[in-house]
């Protein structure tokens, strides 16, 4: 009974909204000491037992340019299978607002989010845990990215000088691990500035050492269509 309290105790603290701002400030913290840049993290919510909620968070390069920002990310973890077998289960990960800005001054240049690889890589060679994620949204997000060196090219699409906006995707991940892939995509639109606008794109990717397979691709576009039943690549 006393167990019961204490734990009903935690949670009613838990959902208090000055410790969610001080969770949220506590762990920018820490981030920051890590990465060396700034981080920002209005709050951190957790619902227990699966609900991890980061609202109004913002992560800047080292040159202090903003790199990632959003609204609110909110991830649903499924802690059974992490637990017992060490594989990574996600029930969905809803991101809203995202904006990311990736940049380099050249082609071969470092690009501004090789610090986060620095800073969390362990030297070794990575291996990649089992994952699988049910549902991954994004809504509303604006992506961009920026080679300095290469020229622009105004009303035309360039992939050195990408302005992604309104872009809203539902994928579903159902397993990743170091040799093998098996995703849907549900959904996919988007507006780039030189006026190109992909209205929908949906398939599903079975791909592993022996080869790959797209299934049901399709693709829409305001003037035009493309579908493709299957194909098979080795």
């Amino acid at each position: 009974r006393v167990l019961c309290v204490v734990l009903l105790l935690l949670v009613v603290v838990a959902h208090l909204p000055w410790v969610q701002h001080r969770a949220g400030v506590a762990l920018a913290s820490k981030l920051e000491d890590k990465l060396g840049t700034r981080v920002v993290l209005d709050g951190l919510r957790w619902r227990l037992p699966a609900d991890i909620i980061l609202d109004s968070l913002r992560l800047d390069a080292l040159e202090g340019l903003p790199l990632l920002a959003a609204d609110r990310l909110a991830v649903k973890m499924n802690w059974r299978p992490l637990i017992r077998e060490g594989r990574i289960a996600i029930r969905n990960i809803r991101f809203y607002n995202p904006t990311i800005a990736v940049r380099a001054d050249s082609a071969g240049a470092e690009p501004n989010y090789q610090f986060l690889i620095d800073a969390f890589s362990t030297g070794k060679k990575a291996v990649l845990p089992e994952m699988q994620i049910n549902s991954l949204i994004i809504r509303g997000a604006h992506l961009t990215y920026d080679i300095a060196a290469e020229p622009e090219t105004p009303a035309e699409l360039n992939p050195a000088h990408l302005d992604v906006s309104d872009l809203n995707a539902h994928l579903s991940l159902k397993m990743l691990t170091n040799d093998s892939l098996s995703m849907m995509m549900r959904q996919l639109s988007l507006k780039e500035k030189s006026g190109f606008q992909l209205d929908d794109m949906t398939f599903r990717l079975v791909a592993n050492r022996q080869g790959a397979t797209l299934v049901g691709f399709n693709l829409k576009m305001p003037q035009s269509e493309l579908r493709v039943d299957s194909l098979f690549a080795d």
